[in-house]
């Protein structure tokens, strides 16, 4: 079980240490689990390792062209998936760069409530309104370094 955590600590969303972290042991006869849900509460507490500059690169880089897709789409149907993503890569980014856990769906919500509940309300009330759902967005952004466009450029490590 630890072999699990381990690897699921090194991702930013760590399901099966949550899991143990916040259930309910049903048996413990030697204290092993009670040991193992101690470490992982403090595991989850710590956060995640820090996010490198290439990984927060890409996700300014990510979101910046969701938001001009999302400035320059005039279509109803267009602008409400584009500002889910928003929304989404905004949570990312915000959670990334502030060096706090991530995941999908509800947890996302949860995770980004957790860390920042004000942000949280702000993403959650602006997505009906796609102007002030870019403000949010480029909020997270300048927090995160800015905008990033011109000159970025993904490398392959694997070529010379």
């Amino acid at each position: 079980m630890r072999a699990y955590c381990a690897d699921n600590l090194t991702r930013p969303w760590p399901g099966i240490p949550r899991l143990i972290a916040e259930g309910v042991l049903v048996a413990d006869q030697d204290g092993l689990g009670t040991r193992l849900q101690d470490e992982m509460r403090q595991r989850l507490a710590a956060g995640p390792a820090a996010a490198t500059a290439s990984e927060l690169d890409a996700q300014r880089y990510e979101l910046t062209d969701l938001l001009d897709d999302l400035t320059g789409a005039d279509d109803p149907a267009e602008i409400a998936f584009i500002a889910a993503r928003v929304l989404t890569k905004t949570a990312q980014l915000a959670l990334l760069a502030g060096h706090h856990w991530q995941d999908s769906g509800k947890w996302l919500w949860r995770e980004l409530h957790d860390h920042d509940p004000r942000l949280a309300e702000q993403l959650a009330t602006a997505l009906p309104e796609a102007a002030r759902l870019n403000a949010v967005a480029y909020a997270v952004l300048d927090r995160a370094g800015g905008p990033l466009r011109d000159g970025y450029r993904v490398t392959d490590a694997r070529r010379p």
